[in-house]
């Protein structure tokens, strides 16, 4: 059971029938349990980026998925298989297409269109992913954001521990 507490006033009790709790201590162990046989599927798949023989075609962090191929037909087959995952584990509906960006190195023009189920994928100049800018033909990353942040959580800290 769970409610929500908001400004000291706690509301309705509610059933939680499926996810994981945010910020619990086992949450990560048991995301990544639940998402380990999607990270198998593709790379059984024979698409996704390999280095050497490390398969670097899906890159994860919490929510957060990257996937990375060298060919546009290969990463429409990557999404394909992260959209059957959903369906067969209901998690489809957190797949949020409008969260979803295209990037592309080496042209300005996108190569092709893909598809979230039946939802055009939007293409971008520059997208970022966990924190981190990465901007369109240069393949240059930008991480001042992430600096400025840091900065300001470190500034934060100090302040309450020089009190």
């Amino acid at each position: 059971m769970c409610a929500v507490l908001w400004n000291s006033v706690l509301g309705e009790c509610f059933s939680m029938l499926c996810g994981v709790r945010q910020g619990g201590v086992v949450s990560p162990v048991l995301f990544s349990v639940y998402i380990d046989n999607v990270i198998a599927n593709l790379r059984n798949s024979g698409c996704g980026l390999h280095i050497g023989s490390v398969f670097v075609g899906c890159m994860l962090y919490a929510d957060d998925i990257l996937l990375v191929s060298c060919s546009c037909y290969r990463v429409q087959k990557m999404i394909d298989i992260c959209a059957q995952y959903g369906v067969m584990w209901d998690i489809h509906v957190r797949f949020n297409a409008n969260q979803t960006q295209c990037i592309t190195f080496g042209g300005r023009n996108p190569p092709m269109s893909f598809r979230l189920g039946s939802v055009m994928l939007q293409w971008t100049d520059k997208c970022n992913y966990l924190g981190v800018s990465v901007c369109i033909c240069t393949c240059y990353v930008d991480v001042q954001r992430a600096v400025r942040k840091f900065y300001g959580s470190i500034n934060n800290i100090l302040s309450v521990v020089g009190k």
